[in-house]
């Protein structure tokens, strides 16, 4: 019987994590492969994928806690309520999600500030014309780590 409860709740986080983790691996891949090229526009894209499947996970976490309240009020013994919702390789795997969407934010922020040293010297030698159209290309700016 709890395990119906909790099926749906399962298949929504598993969905979410998975989608987060493959943002993330294309995100670093991008960054592996960049080479010096620096496509702000892919990585802000990337980024911005990232955090919408952060968000995702973040609202099936919302939703397990609440049916974990319903299944507590409902009357289901605590301890086939833990067994049914402890899943230690999924929260394994959210830990492993969340330290490289740190390490991979940190890279972005240490790109950006090359980035914005190497536009520093390049502004300093162009028109007005060509320095405006530079520093307005898309840049991305945090991964929302919120989990």
């Amino acid at each position: 019987m709890a395990a119906l409860w909790w099926q749906d709740v399962q298949r929504l986080q598993l969905s979410a994590l998975e989608g987060w983790e493959a943002v993330l691996d294309k995100l670093e891949k991008e960054l592996s492969a960049d080479n010096g090229a620096r496509n702000t526009g892919k990585w802000a894209v990337l980024l911005r994928q990232a955090s919408e499947a952060s968000l995702m996970l973040r609202r099936g976490m919302r939703l397990a806690d609440s049916r974990e309240q319903d299944a507590r009020r409902s009357g289901i013994p605590e301890k086939e309520l833990l067994a049914e919702i402890h899943d230690a390789g999924w929260h394994s795997r959210v830990r492993a999600a969340v330290e490289k969407s740190s390490r991979l934010s940190r890279r972005i922020r240490e790109q950006m500030d090359s980035v914005s040293s190497e536009l520093a010297r390049f502004s300093a030698s162009q028109s007005r014309q060509t320095r405006r159209s530079v520093l307005h290309a898309p840049q991305p700016s945090h991964i929302d780590l919120q989990v």
